[in-house]
């Protein structure tokens, strides 16, 4: 290992001194001030603003130093103004705060607190830096400190004991530094090296020891455990921030691939098995008619009623093929209406017109608690025929129409709410028969003052608790209600079935050859699922090529894919036969594994799935990925008693559990979501003012070396530097050399299939090799043709690439030259 020079053993110790006295100081000052801030926070604080200030120092000579801080300052300022936040107003406040608050608890702003300290981090960092610089100016601030500390002590000012620690441990190393001046003259290196390296750790640790009271407990960290936490969470936050701003991302839930940035299809798998969030199966509603009812229907509801099939979280739904992958675009939608709650009525219509409303094998109650841990997203997940949705009593659910309940604010770890559903038997002979016999039906041609059976409308009805002020036969029988079906239903039929001009026609040919035996729409829909389990799933398919429609290459050439590919077939040949249809990602949840009763949901159980459109009954699902097409159309088995055949019971084997969540009640009609409370933006933002701006320094700083580097170096040298720049990107944009082929087979194949102008590439390994291995010297000319075809190169793969991804390759390779 290369030993330090003493010019870095210096700058090792003044950043060193610095941030012990400083952060001495620092914390005093949030005592004496009343600041309240986290010790933690300072720690991090003073630790990134010394790390800053001592980096500036040593590239204080480079223009561009201060051209990038400026930059990285103003990048920051922008962003935290997308948030509506005026940083330089904040920091006057703050700054005209600190000199109002005076420790009155009623004038308490926490991130003004936090503005000012960082204020008092610079004005007092950047002057004790400067002192470092001599032994003699470190005595003299040692001695005024000293005084100061008598002082404080006369006026009974109280000063912690780390303030003591660190401040004591700074005088004792000055005082160890000036006394090996005075004796070891001859050993200097020696002594300062060792000073350096054990003075400030001996004296932390024998200072703290004495002073420190002893305790019967061993120390628990805690405070650090919670902080590191909180710092980890706030980082993550930023970098999704920064991600999703990149990419144009919304925040909604999506199905990320691995080697796609864009919102197309395609693209490898990849899951890990990180629990994005848990499920708990929690008791229905604690009302004893409620409970009176289930039970006349054959419920046992002294225990938990566990849901039947695995539950299907629908999280982003979009209607539009663009024939690469799925967009979303305006739709028909109803007025003064939850999407979710007129799905329900419209299926509430459906059940009670049929006269099958009590038959048990059809539905079944369910309520499910649903808490975030890894995901992070802005969408609301709910599953079909949800009728009641309750959250936490300081979140109201985002006033929204449409099928998307979507937040304005990221929602993390920590977030929880449940919901109420009733399951129905996709799988059951009976429902589908029902699907079946509506083929014909149309709102229109069938009024409700007709349609509904009178005998199923009992005051006991199953459903009734989610409508209890206007009972079923309420809004049922409203002329509003059957005004908002038929209008919905037109539109549905125009919306969801558009298909791009360019669909190929093979595409259509398809579709009909599948469904021509198919009498009905559920039919169908059926055979196009049929057809579809003979394709094989993969998580690594073939790359579809940019001048195919996704569906046509999935359907004919590639003939495998996963979820995805599946579900956005099936729609589409359902479109062809003018079924509507939408594309549906989201969450599946497979009640096989549980842990003390709550079921962790992995990553790997995200999903897509279709919906179908039946007018009369409302939206199906249907899922046509083998390994997922008989989650949702499993029959439960249960044998009715109208048969003749005594009725079952569903037995639970769960333990009675209590709801983990107190649920408010919600109105229909809620108010727009309260912003987020600035505390936590500022946390986010301004905690990590440091961290872009070292980021993006060091990688300026790192360019302006090596550019050094490269102007300093001779003709041979700075030949090889050219030519090591030029292979980086030429591997990155996926040409690399084969292991049989020469360096010379190389450069042809290159000049043949990447086009870089007015320079050959076979020029430039040739100069490499005349001095490789001829002890050629390099000549000027040679080298302008390197720098000549680096210049095309980069042209050309900005051209190709977008801008973002070339900067990204450019840092890649920065960082790894």
């Amino acid at each position: 290992m290369k030993s330090m020079t003493n010019e870095q053993w210096q700058t090792y110790e003044h950043l060193t001194k610095t941030i012990l006295l400083g952060l001495g100081i620092l914390l005093f000052i949030n005592t004496y001030s009343k600041l309240k801030l986290p010790t933690m926070l300072i720690v991090v604080e003073v630790f990134f603003i010394g790390l800053m200030i001592d980096q500036i120092n040593k590239y204080k000579k480079y223009i561009q130093t201060y051209l990038l801080l400026g930059a990285a300052i103003g990048l920051l300022i922008g962003v935290l103004a997308c948030f509506h936040i005026d940083v330089i107003k904040c920091f006057y406040e703050s700054f005209q705060w600190l000199g109002q608050y005076g420790g009155i608890e009623d004038r308490y702003v926490f991130y003004k607190a936090f503005c000012s300290s960082i204020i008092l981090n610079i004005v007092v960092l950047l002057p004790l830096y400067l002192l470092q610089k001599s032994i003699k100016l470190q005595s003299g601030l040692s001695a005024i400190i000293l005084i100061g500390m008598i002082g404080l002590t006369i006026k009974k000012i109280e000063v912690g004991k780390e303030v003591v620690v660190l401040v004591l441990s700074y005088m004792a190393w000055v005082l160890i530094q000036v006394g090996s001046q005075l004796n070891q003259r001859q050993n200097k290196q020696y002594s300062k090296k060792a000073s350096t390296f054990l003075v400030p750790f001996a004296l932390l640790i024998g200072i703290g020891s004495i002073i420190g009271p002893a305790s019967p407990k061993p120390i628990s960290w805690q405070f650090v455990i919670k902080t590191a936490q909180q710092v980890a969470e706030s980082i993550n936050d930023l970098a999704a921030s920064i991600q999703g701003f990149t990419r144009g991302d919304t925040g909604e839930f999506q199905i990320r691939f691995s080697d796609q940035d864009k919102m197309e299809l395609g693209g490898k798998l990849e899951n890990s098995e990180e629990v994005l969030l848990t499920v708990e199966v929690l008791p229905l509603l604690e009302n004893t008619r409620i409970k009176q009812l289930y039970e006349k229907l054959g419920y046992q509801l002294k225990q938990t009623p566990m849901p039947k099939n695995p539950t299907y979280l629908k999280g982003n739904v979009r209607n539009s093929y663009t024939g690469r992958g799925w967009d979303r675009e305006k739709v028909y939608e109803v007025e003064d209406e939850q999407e979710y709650q007129l799905e329900y009525k419209e299926l509430l219509y459906s059940l009670y017109r049929s006269g099958i409303n009590t038959a048990q094998e059809l539905f079944h109650p369910a309520s499910i608690a649903i808490n975030f841990e890894k995901l992070r997203t802005k969408s609301l997940f709910y599953t079909n025929a949800t009728y009641d949705m309750r959250l936490e009593e300081d979140e109201k659910l985002p006033s929204t129409k449409g099928v998307n309940i979507t937040y304005k604010r990221t929602k993390k770890k920590g977030f929880n709410y449940h919901f109420s559903f009733v399951e129905m038997n996709l799988g059951s002979q009976i429902f589908k028969d029902y699907l079946r016999s509506l083929e014909n039906f149309h709102y229109q041609e069938n009024p409700i003052e007709t349609s509904l059976v009178p005998t199923a409308l009992p005051e006991d009805a199953v459903f009734w608790q989610a409508y209890p002020q206007q009972g079923i036969a309420g809004f049922l029988t409203s002329t509003k209600l059957e005004k908002q079906l038929y209008e919905r239903a037109v539109h549905i039929k125009e919306d969801y079935t558009v298909l791009p001009s360019h669909l190929p026609a093979r595409v259509y040919e398809l579709a009909q050859n599948i469904t021509k035996d198919s009498p009905t729409t559920y039919d169908k829909l059926e055979a196009i699922k049929a057809y579809l389990a003979q394709f094989t799933y993969t998580k690594i398919p073939e790359a579809v090529p940019k001048d195919e429609d996704f569906v046509d290459y999935f359907l004919f050439e590639q003939k495998e894919g996963y979820c995805t590919s599946f579900a956005t077939a099936m729609a589409v040949l359902a479109r062809c036969m003018d079924i509507p249809t939408r594309y549906v990602e989201g969450i599946v949840v497979d009640y096989n594994q549980s842990v003390n009763g709550v079921y962790p949901v992995t990553e790997s159980k995200m999903h897509a799935w279709v919906e179908a459109y039946i007018e009369g009954y409302g939206w199906v699902p249907f899922d046509s990925t083998p390994q997922f097409n008989n989650y949702s159309a499993q029959n439960w088995n249960v044998t009715l008693a109208s048969t003749g055949a005594e009725a079952s019971t569903p037995e639970i084997n769960m333990p009675e559990q209590s709801p983990a969540l107190v649920p408010p009640v919600i109105e229909e009609q809620v108010k727009e979501e309260n912003l987020v409370p600035w505390i936590i933006l500022w946390i986010i933002g301004l905690s990590l003012v440091i961290l872009p701006t070292l980021f993006l320094t060091y990688i300026g700083i790192v360019a302006l070396q090596y550019k050094r580097k490269l102007r300093k170096a001779v003709t041979n040298e700075k030949a090889k530097l050219l030519l090591k720049e030029i292979l980086f990107y030429l591997g990155k944009r996926g040409y690399e050399k084969q292991e049989e082929e020469s360096m010379l087979e190389y450069a042809k194949r290159i000049d043949q299939e990447l086009s870089v102008k007015e320079v050959l590439f076979e020029e430039m390994i040739t100069i490499y090799l005349n001095y490789r291995y001829g002890q050629h010297q390099v000549t000027g000319e040679e080298i302008k043709g390197l720098e000549a075809y680096l210049v095309c190169l980069k042209r050309t793969l900005t051209e190709e690439l977008s801008r973002l991804n070339y900067i990204r390759f450019k840092i890649h390779f920065l960082l790894v030259k």
